[in-house]
C-alpha cells in the first residue's frame, strides 16, 4: 500500500522537490510525530481535493509517526526566493523544471530522483 500511495502521489507530482531548509522540517507534533507540509494542495471543493484529503488520510494511517500539513502555496519566482531566504517552503513543492538546478545547488531543495525510483 506505501508503494502505491507513493507512486500515486509521484505521478500528481510532474516536478516536485524536497525542501532543506522548511519551517516544518524536522519539525514535530503534540503527538511526536514528524509533520510534512505539502504544497500545492487544492483549495476548491472538488475531486482533486478529495483524492489528496484520501490519500493523505491513508498514508496517515500507514505511516503513525508522520503528519501532513496542507499547504496551499503555488510555486512562482516572484515569492519562491522570499520563501526559501525566510524558512517557508513546504516540506514539498512543485517547481518550474528550469529553476531545478538553481533550487538544489542553493540547498532550497533535494533532489528526490533515486528515492522516487525505489519506491
Amino acid at each position: 500500500m506505501k508503494r502505491i500511495i507513493a507512486l500515486t502521489l509521484a505521478a500528481c507530482m510532474t516536478v516536485s522537490l524536497a525542501a532543506c531548509g522548511s519551517s516544518n522540517s524536522n519539525s514535530k507534533d503534540e503527538q511526536g510525530r514528524t509533520v510534512i507540509s505539502v504544497g500545492n494542495w487544492p483549495t476548491k471543493e472538488g475531486s482533486s481535493l478529495d483524492l489528496i484529503t484520501k490519500q493523505r488520510t491513508e498514508f496517515e494511517e500507514e505511516n503513525k509517526d508522520i503528519a501532513i500539513t496542507p499547504d496551499t502555496w503555488v510555486f512562482d519566482l516572484q515569492t519562491f526566493y522570499s520563501k526559501a531566504a525566510a524558512n517557508q517552503l513546504p516540506t514539498l513543492f512543485y517547481s518550474n523544471l528550469t529553476e531545478i538546478d538553481k533550487i538544489i545547488s542553493n540547498d532550497y531543495g533535494a533532489d528526490i530522483t533515486e528515492g522516487l525510483k525505489r519506491a
